[in-house]
């Protein structure tokens, strides 16, 4: 499965400041990454991106964890996140 590199004016939004250790579901988490929830629960249920799991169902990130997956996607010489 193909990434989707995300292009570099989402990475200054104010949507970014905030707590770091604050905990993002996956609807906020998406929104930062602008992806779809879906898209991102299938990469952390595929291993493909870190993931906090407060149980089966219940997954978090926090947003140091976002930047990680954000660098990924737009560092070319990467193949996966």
């Amino acid at each position: 499965m193909a990434t989707r590199a995300m292009p570099h004016r989402f990475a200054g939004k104010p949507e970014w400041a905030g707590s770091e250790d604050e905990l993002l579901d996956a609807r906020q988490a998406a929104a930062l990454l602008t992806l779809k929830p879906s898209t991102l629960l299938a990469w952390a249920r595929d291993g493909r991106v870190p993931v906090i799991r407060l149980g089966p169902r219940h997954l978090r990130w926090t947003r140091p964890m976002l930047r990680q997956i954000r660098d990924a996607a737009l560092d070319p010489g990467k193949s996966r996140i």
